[in-house]
């Protein structure tokens, strides 16, 4: 769901929606930039590159997050989204009429929380005027209607994985590691402009 609205493939990055807001309607948190995780996990993007990759004009550090959070509970504006900009949100909060979703899994009684149960649980026992919503039906129904560009990326998608398959098959012949089988079909995604497999 994060990757379908952003775009990003970024870890521990929260992406908040307040449709209300009168001009900053999404906020973005990245994890901040740290040259020796990044050794071993990979480059991060910055916060410039987060949003001229995603188009999302507000983007802060993934420690502003739960700061944030306390912020807009709390009726007060932080950073880039001021008093006057949340300011319906502030009203549905003050009327007992605002809501939080977020992507909930249900689980066993037993199971334990997941993070974002977890975080619910935790802003209920601290801020009053919210019900904590499962947005997980809408992001499935949005997902089930594809524009044309869409579309034309799940053909292409279905090409890629189709030629990668054909070369996992010609690779396969006895004595072949399985390795090599799976170096064939991920030159096939590679050469061919794939981010990764659609099914592996």
């Amino acid at each position: 769901n994060f990757y379908y609205l952003t775009g990003l493939t970024q870890s521990d990055s929260i992406l908040v929606l307040m449709p209300g807001n009168v001009t900053r309607r999404e906020i973005l948190f990245v994890s901040e930039r740290n040259v020796e995780r990044e050794h071993w996990n990979g480059r991060l993007l910055s916060v410039r590159e987060a949003s001229e990759l995603t188009g999302i004009r507000t983007v802060m550090g993934r420690n502003q997050f739960e700061p944030f959070i306390a912020a807009m509970l709390s009726r007060r504006g932080f950073g880039q989204v001021d008093d006057k900009d949340a300011s319906p949100f502030f009203d549905a909060l003050g009327a007992g009429r605002a809501r939080v979703g977020l992507v909930l899994q249900a689980g066993g009684l037993n199971d334990p929380l997941t993070p974002p149960q977890d975080f619910a649980r935790r802003v209920r026992e601290r801020y009053v005027g919210f019900q904590a919503v499962d947005v997980t039906p809408i992001l499935t129904d949005l997902r089930l209607i594809k524009t044309p560009y869409e579309r034309k990326v799940l053909v292409k998608s279905l090409e890629i994985s189709s030629d990668g398959q054909m070369a996992g098959m010609r690779s396969a012949r006895p004595g072949s590691w399985e390795y090599e089988v799976e170096a064939a079909i991920e030159a096939v995604h590679r050469a061919r402009g794939a981010v990764s497999w659609s099914y592996p």
